[in-house]
């Protein structure tokens, strides 16, 4: 018995390791399972900032003076952030400035307009490196034309007033085309034949105001002055006629010497 003691003893404690050995691998795989099947944290923030600010970067095909010198274009403020917008979002910032200028950046605004409906990326580049600049020409010489427009049309009033007789002010040179007309139709020193261009005018168009204050107004005033010449030499030639039909009659009257009543 007591040489089978030791027998049953060592069988018993390598059953024992043995039986410890595989509950610890079990547990070992176990634990790599539970780590692999466990979720990946998520990427930091500034990483997706990262990811998107790269993003963004290879949507800019415009450097930076190009998109300085097109900003000036429209007064908007070249900041940070907007020269690193993308090139159709940098185009919807002028364009916002564009419109809110109103009429004096007309052609610039429908030119970024144009530019923002396309998809290409090489329209939305030639837009902001000349585009903008050739729709800027336009606006400006289109605000020349209309500043020398205004020129003429302030020069042609003053020259109507002036063939009329009436006194050139800054009230009058202020008026619509119309009242400007209803003003020379109601001034004394209007003729009759002023009045009747003026009338003529205003039951037209506003062509026909305009040819009346650049032509029609002087040309009326010379018919007038023509009827009053003609008045006058009829008046003169009546007036010289009397005298003269007068000198005869005291001629005759001296000879007969007949008192002239």
């Amino acid at each position: 018995m007591r040489r089978n003691a030791p027998r049953q003893v060592r069988t018993t404690v390598r059953r024992g390791a043995v039986a410890t050995t595989a509950v610890a691998a079990v547990l070992a795989v176990s634990g790599q399972s539970t780590v692999s099947a466990a979720p990946v944290p998520a990427a930091p923030a500034a990483a997706d900032r990262s990811v998107r600010a790269a993003a963004d970067v290879s949507s800019i095909g415009t450097d930076e003076t190009q998109r300085v010198n097109a900003a000036a274009v429209v007064g908007l403020d070249p900041t940070a952030d907007v020269l690193l917008l993308s090139d159709s979002d940098f185009i919807h910032a002028l364009w916002r400035k564009a419109n809110e200028a109103g009429e004096r950046l007309d052609s610039v605004r429908t030119a970024a307009e144009k530019a923002m409906a396309s998809t290409a990326d090489a329209d939305h580049v030639a837009f902001i490196v000349t585009g903008i600049h050739e729709a800027h020409q336009q606006d400006k010489q289109r605000e020349r034309d209309k500043a020398e427009a205004e020129r003429a049309a302030r020069l042609a009033r003053q020259q109507a007033l002036l063939a009329i007789g009436i006194p050139s002010t800054p009230e009058l040179l202020g008026l619509s085309d119309d009242n400007f007309i209803r003003a020379i139709l109601r001034h004394e020193a209007s003729g009759p034949e002023v009045r009747a261009a003026a009338t003529r005018a205003l039951l037209a168009d506003a062509a026909a105001w305009r040819e009346f204050i650049v032509n029609g107004a002087r040309e009326a005033h010379k018919k007038d002055v023509a009827k009053e010449l003609e008045e006058l030499e009829e008046k003169n030639r009546k007036e010289a006629e009397l005298r003269r039909n007068q000198a005869a009659r005291k001629n005759v009257a001296a000879l007969f010497r007949i008192p002239i009543s």
